[in-house]
């Protein structure tokens, strides 16, 4: 296999959180010509299908460099594991559009959370919490995208992919909070059950509810060939309900128990933990936490850097964490951010907005995280 052959070309179709196409999450926006199509004008297949796309699934399948696809070459470089190698090339080789990934940001954004780090467009209870604190605008860098699209473009996003679900294997469901989203519930039912019965259904999710409205994923059970559930999760306990606010910790590991509990096919694959200078010392604790008390794997393919300010790479303590992480795999992403410069600018500004978000919620991160250790600037000014 050639270094530029990738499957997520011929089976992976992603739109971003501001509705663009792109190769895949990790591919370079300002690099790649595709990201001039989005989900308001074209429809998923018609942009799959596209000369464009064609030209690049042939590129690849000839080994031409593909412009967008620069980090995994990055990565492979410098002698380590990408995602094109880690994720896509996993399933097998594929020479033509089949067995598609749907990964599709397109019932909307409806979240109960407002997770620190979050991206405002992937949540409205985080977007309105910005807009209180008037700092929406610097957070989201004047973009405004709400994850909504008009009905009639949904309607022709909707068919198109109804048209073409003979090729979808695997249906990534995102939000938002894919529980809290009646469209996509609607959705999953005008699938016709002789497709739906090979389709396997994978979920983004905050697992804090599992019903909504007198409707649930549990619902759909028998109608898919799989349900698997990559839970969004990065800490426990009064550290969880810190950086997840406002989750109920205990409902949150109740509603893991549940999910464990059934015997069909309905399953939690791991906990997704989301990287950051708020968690990044007890990655190996929290790990021991969920696999010793659930039987759950975490991965640590996360690391924020959207804000920038709220990257490992600007931890006091960075020096002394690489060297924690840096025999362990698993924590490859992590210890390449931890080698990044440290930027003091951005890390006086992300104890300004954590200080900002305490005022705001009446919390004190300082009764969770040592002080000396997150909250004197000066320890990293001297």
């Amino acid at each position: 296999m050639n270094k530029s052959y990738c499957s997520a070309a011929f089976s992976h179709i992603y739109s971003n959180s501001s509705g663009h196409y792109k190769l895949c999450c990790y591919s370079y926006d300002h690099l790649s010509e595709v990201t001039k199509y989005n989900v308001d004008e074209t429809p998923p297949f018609e942009f799959f299908l596209s000369d464009e796309m064609e030209d690049i699934r042939n590129g690849m399948l000839e080994g031409r460099h593909i412009p967008g696809c620069e980090k995994c070459y990055s990565i492979e470089d410098n002698g380590h594991q990408s995602p094109r190698q880690r994720r896509f090339n996993k399933r097998k080789m594929l020479t033509e559009v089949s067995e598609v990934e749907l990964k599709l940001r397109i019932f909307g954004n409806h979240c109960n959370l407002s997770c620190y780090m979050c991206i405002p467009f992937n949540s409205s209870t985080r977007t309105k919490e910005l807009k209180e604190m008037g700092i929406y605008e610097e957070i989201s860098k004047g973009k405004n995208y709400e994850a909504a699209i008009k009905y009639n473009d949904w309607k022709s996003v909707e068919k198109n992919i109804l048209d073409n679900i003979h090729l979808v294997e695997i249906l990534h469901l995102t939000g938002g909070e894919p529980f809290l989203l009646p469209k996509h519930y609607d959705f999953l039912e005008k699938i016709p059950d002789k497709y739906a019965k090979n389709i396997i259904l994978t979920y983004d999710t905050n697992l804090t509810v599992l019903e909504y409205k007198e409707r649930s994923v549990f619902d759909y059970i028998n109608k898919f060939k799989e349900i698997k559930l990559s839970v969004s999760c990065d800490h426990y306990g009064k550290k969880l309900e810190w950086i997840r606010y406002p989750i109920d910790y205990l409902q949150f590991e109740e509603n893991i128990r549940t999910v464990k509990s059934r015997k069909d096919n309905i399953e939690i694959i791991a906990i997704n933990v989301t990287t950051s200078i708020l968690n990044v010392e007890d990655l190996y604790d929290i790990r021991s936490y969920y696999l010793d008390k659930f039987d759950i794997e975490c991965k640590f393919y996360n690391v924020v850097n959207t804000p920038l300010y709220l990257n490992v790479k600007n931890h006091p303590q960075k020096n002394e964490l690489y060297e924690k992480y840096k025999d362990d795999f698993a924590m490859d992403l992590v210890c390449r951010n931890l080698k990044m410069d440290t930027n003091l600018n951005e890390w006086n500004y992300a104890i300004d907005y954590i200080n900002k978000l305490d005022k705001h919620r009446n919390t004190n991160y300082k009764d969770l995280w040592s002080y000396d250790r997150i909250g004197l600037i000066d320890v990293v000014n001297i």
